[in-house]
């Protein structure tokens, strides 16, 4: 048994996590876990010398497992349900550590018994794991739930079987025996609900109707276990049973405070939640433990329909205070900028000030929490191309089949109402008098904002209130409009200089802090975050250069040349924090270029050696190609000629295409590689080579289908199918590569940041 136990554990030490976890592979994990319990815990009968080696292995499990749940914890943030499984067997294997520490101190002292009923309530404690296993995953994989069902059934016959693990048979009274035989009877109506055993339920309740108030582990009753079991039919049966609909049984609570509205709004199970509302709208305003409603609950687990629902029902007067504003904070965090709008249209005064919660802490204010979220318009940036300019064109959009508009209308409708709650916030911003708007939080979301990326919100702020542009800064002495130079936004730094016209140039462009002038933030180093959002390192060094040069070309020559408190000029600034990029931007211009290079050669000597080897040959008198003077006859449909006459073409276009970009990329290969040949010369290289080589690729696809149709004329079957299979080639690279190109080409000839002149080299 000794020998079981161990190499039951040896494999399950030697058992490594999978990169992506999948609830079937803790399963598989959990089944072998339990074997190696199955031979420790009956080992406990032994000496106290096996109990101690068993104890040991007890705590290897605790630890692996814990370790395994916390990861899985962390991937499958997208499954609320899985979540709080997880959870949940996490809280049960703190509860199992305690209870180890008791089996360690009553075998050291000797104390069988106490060994003894503690590894009966360990036990137990398994048994309710495997039931919560059961429980949150049924539905979702049915070849899963069954082994997990069967794991958890293997439990129960061997903890029943044992009274408890053959290690003590104990007298029970009358009373005990009564109480093991009801819960049996409470087992057996769960696991009818995990299985969706409505008959079996249904004649539970009828023997049984006070058991509908029942609880259970957690304080939970059978309602609650049927709705986070995810079945509807023996929820719904439950909530109109004559027992439930007369009393107040749909209000209990579990020991979070949960009611079963509660589990229906974190599930999103929108027709029980209706079934619930319908018998008892009480359950709306009951909060959890952590004075959590209902449409709080659906918000925060990002379900949108049952937050649009729970709101729409829940009585506005009972918003009107903490609750409320907690929802306006969860709507913004979750994007749901409709229900926020209304929101502050019915109470207005959540714009400004924040609530102080029971707990003694003050809530931000709420222009602080929208700036302190990820950016909450949209613009359109992750979307594939042509989504992207039909999100910016509204004709385009009215043109579109429904269910392609259907995903720009509802990012385009978000982002309206997230402009409509910025606008709505400042407007009561602006009735404030200076000392109050100080105090509204809206200075730190001015640059909260910036260092987040949401320029409209700064935006918006400073139209209210255009004195925190040079008279506000943050914790580093730094004002917004350095701020916006620093974190290289280029919405705001372009908004904001429009009101420097009239201002005193050296408190625009001058700063205290470490002696650096304007020119030396923007010589610095843009952040991570910004720097992950543009393709490649040479296009970062670009737009490092070019923000540097916009920089340049509006501060006042005298301070160009000024040194900060490093003696450094604004040039030297940028080369040494530029250092590491332009190595690595050289790095990746080369590598592009090379590889390129062969790309192109292959096709050259393709496409030159097919010039001479043209379809059909050639006269052996003359020379010619045969297919050249060709003309038509009774039988044929069109003449070979102008087939003919297209191939050749296509060959020369991709023979000169190629060869052109292969010097392009030579040119780039043999340059200098100096701060300012990023900035135009390189780019303007390379948008050549690429658009030539693609050229050439396509010209050659051409030429391969048009020698098939001089060869195989008539024969379409064989044709079309190749035709379509050749231009595979061009529409992967033109996927790959058009939308880099666009890039390239907008980063190197937009127009200028500040004065809208083009930027030069």
């Amino acid at each position: 048994m000794e020998g079981d136990s161990g190499d039951g554990w040896y494999a399950f030490s030697n058992m490594q996590k999978s990169p992506t976890v999948q609830l079937d592979t803790l399963s598989d994990k959990f089944e072998l876990l339990l074997s190696a319990l199955e031979t420790s815990l009956c080992g406990l009968q032994n000496s106290t010398e096996q109990i101690r080696k068993e104890l040991i292995m007890w705590w290897d499990f605790l630890f692996k497992t814990r370790a395994l749940l916390e990861d899985a914890k962390n991937r499958v943030e997208h499954d609320f349900l899985v979540k709080l499984w997880v959870t949940d067997m996490v809280e049960v294997l703190n509860d199992m550590e305690d209870i180890l520490d008791e089996i360690m101190d009553a075998s050291l002292s000797g104390l069988t018994a106490e060994v003894q009923s503690c590894a009966n309530k360990t036990w137990k404690l398994i048994l309710y794991l495997f039931n919560k296993v059961s429980r949150f995953i049924h539905g979702r994989n049915k070849g899963m739930t069954s082994k997990l069902k069967d794991i958890a059934a293997r439990l129960n016959n061997i903890l029943m079987r044992t009274e408890p693990l053959g290690l003590q048979n104990r007298l029970r009274t009358g009373d005990e025996i009564e109480q093991k035989n009801l819960e049996r009877k409470q087992f057996d109506m769960l696991n009818a609900i995990y299985k969706g055993n409505l008959r079996k339920v249904r004649g539970y309740f009828q023997n049984n109707p006070d058991a509908i108030s029942t609880k259970f582990e957690n304080g939970e009753t059978a309602l609650h276990v049927a709705i986070t079991a995810g079945q509807l039919r023996i929820a719904k049966e439950l909530i109109t049973s004559t027992r439930m609909a007369n009393s107040h049984h749909l209000k209990i609570q579990d020991k979070s405070g949960y009611t079963a509205l509660s589990f229906a709004a974190r599930g999103g199970m929108m027709e029980i939640a209706k079934c619930l509302i319908e018998k008892n709208r009480d359950l709306l305003t009951i909060p959890d433990a952590n004075k959590t409603i209902p449409v709080q609950l659906a918000c925060r687990a990002g379900i949108e329909d049952m937050t649009r629902y729970l709101y729409c029902n829940t009585p506005l007067e009972f918003l009107d205070g903490g609750y409320g504003f907690d929802l306006l904070e969860e709507c913004i965090t979750k994007k749901m900028f409709d229900i926020a709008i209304q929101l502050l249209r019915h109470f207005p005064k959540f714009a400004i000030y924040g609530f102080f919660k029971d707990g003694g802490g003050a809530s931000f204010p709420i222009v602080q929490t929208l700036a302190q979220t990820p950016p909450p318009f949209f613009r359109g940036n992750q979307l594939a191309l042509w989504r992207r300019w039909a999100y910016n064109s509204r004709p385009l959009v009215s043109i579109l089949p429904e269910f392609l508009a259907k995903q720009i209308y509802e990012l385009k409708l978000m982002d309206e109402n997230a402009h409509a709650v910025i606008q709505f916030i400042c407007r009561r911003l602006s009735s404030l008098n200076e000392e109050q708007f100080l105090q509204s939080g809206a200075v730190e979301a001015a640059f909260q904002a910036i260092k987040n990326g949401i320029p409209e919100i700064v935006i918006e702020i400073t139209k209210v209130n255009t004195n925190i542009l040079w008279n506000c800064t943050d914790n580093e002495g730094t004002n917004l409009y350095e701020c916006a130079i620093a974190n290289r936004q280029e919405e705001v730094a372009r908004f904001l200089y429009g009101f420097s016209a009239g201002i005193d140039k050296n408190k625009v462009f001058t700063t205290a802090r470490h002696g650096n002038k304007l020119l030396h933030l923007a010589a610095k180093l843009a952040p991570r975050s910004h720097l992950n959002c543009i393709s490649g390192a040479a296009l970062q060094f670009q737009s490092e250069l070019r923000w540097f040069k916009a920089v340049e070309g509006i501060v006042p020559e005298l301070l160009k040349q000024q040194v900060n408190d490093d003696y450094k000029t604004p040039s030297e600034v940028f080369s040494k924090e530029h250092k590491q990029l332009l190595e690595e931007a050289e790095e990746w211009m080369k590598k592009t270029a090379e590889s390129s290079t062969v790309v192109g050669a292959l096709i050259i000597t393709i496409m030159f050696a097919v010039a001479f080897t043209v379809p059909g040959g050639n006269d052996q008198n003359t020379g010619f190609p045969i297919f050249l003077n060709k003309t038509a006859d009774s039988s044929t449909v069109s003449s070979p000629t102008v087939p003919f006459i297209v191939f050749v073409a296509s060959d020369a276009i991709s023979l000169f295409a190629a060869s052109s970009s292969v010097l392009m990329f030579l040119g780039i290969l043999t340059s200098r590689y100096a701060d300012k040949d990023f900035l135009k010369s390189l780019p303007v290289k390379l948008i050549f080579g690429i658009s030539l080589l693609f050229i050439s690729i396509a010209a050659m696809m051409v030429a391969f289908c048009v020698a098939l149709f001089i060869m195989l004329q008539g024969r379409l079957w064989i044709i079309i199918p190749v035709t379509l299979s050749a231009s595979a080639p061009i529409i992967i690279f033109g996927l790959l590569q058009i939308p880099f190109l666009l890039e390239l080409y907008n980063s190197t000839f937009r127009r200028g940041i500040f004065d809208g002149n083009r930027t030069t080299a």
